[in-house]
């Protein structure tokens, strides 16, 4: 299975949301067993491991709260990788 080192930020350039949105799913909907620490340009950050399991999940949460063009961004994103 493919996956993917994400950023906070990136997911939400890829959903199209806003930095302070996103960071308030990743911390509200429990997303933690995604998780994880690695090195990034000299800095240690907190990225998020995108794998079509962590997928499925962002789009029910997306469905959800009624924001369907970002699960199909998000979806649309996830097939151009080839997962």
């Amino acid at each position: 299975m493919k996956e993917k080192l994400c950023s906070i930020t990136d997911l939400a350039d890829i959903a199209g949301l806003s930095k302070n949105r996103m960071y308030t799913f990743m911390g509200r909907y429990g997303f933690d067993e995604f998780r994880t620490i690695c090195k990034r340009e000299k800095r240690i950050v907190q990225m998020y491991k995108l794998n079509k399991r962590f997928a499925y999940k962002l789009c029910d949460l997306f469905a959800t709260i009624g924001r369907h063009d970002c699960a199909e961004r998000l979806i649309d994103y996830c097939e151009s990788l080839g997962m």
